[in-house]
């Protein structure tokens, strides 16, 4: 019976002490898309280019310049044309239509025509009249006379070097310097200073 109770007291006191909690709720989170937006295409697209061409070589010259803006494009271009002509052409298009201004600037201009004059018959031929040719003129012979000759004064040699023939070569008798011995040098020996006895101290005994 008492153990029965200490049973019992067990398991109100773990049932009071671990209360049972509901389990969580879990809430699916809201989802909204947001709404489509439509793109309109019809909307005006503006847009601006130009380019230039100029090939020498080839005689080939052209420009272009175009730009939109809204509903109104406007522009120009340029052509070289064979005749040497450049043509300009500015237009521009919009909702009332195109409307384009060519003007020609340059080119070949033909050169002006004048009549020749009229004709004159030449005047009548006279035959050249003739000439007697000149007396040939009389060459006459200048008379020459030899210049005086011119003579050099003779040349004044040097006198002749007189050679004279060296003195007998004799070598000097050879005489040794005398020698003389180096003195030598004697050096006192240091001696160390003798030593110092000092007799020992005396000390009496001490008196039994």
């Amino acid at each position: 019976m008492h153990s029965s109770l200490v049973v019992l007291a067990s398991i109100v006191a773990y049932v009071t002490s671990n209360p049972a909690y509901p389990p969580p709720a879990y809430h699916a989170p809201a989802y909204a898309p947001a709404p489509y937006k439509h793109e309109s295409y019809d909307a005006p697209i503006n847009y601006k280019y130009s380019y230039e061409i100029r090939d020498d070589a080839t005689y080939n010259q052209q420009s272009k310049h175009e730009e939109k803006n809204g509903d109104v494009i406007t522009g120009q271009y340029t052509v070289l044309e064979p005749d040497g002509v450049l043509r300009v052409v500015t237009y521009t298009a919009d909702s009332y239509g195109f409307n384009a201004d060519v003007q020609r600037q340059g080119g070949y201009s033909a050169p002006s025509y004048s009549a020749p004059a009229p004709y004159s018959a030449p005047a009548p031929y006279k035959a050249a009249p003739v000439y007697a040719p000149p007396p040939k003129p009389v060459y006459k012979a200048p008379a020459y006379k030899a210049p005086a000759p011119v003579y050099a004064p003779a040349p004044v040699y040097a006198p002749k070097p007189v050679y004279k023939a060296p003195a007998p070569y004799a070598p000097a008798p050879y005489a040794p310097a005398p020698y003389a011995p180096p003195k030598p040098v004697y050096k006192a020996p240091a001696y160390a200073p003798a030593p110092v006895y000092s007799a020992p101290a005396y000390h009496a005994p001490a008196p039994y």
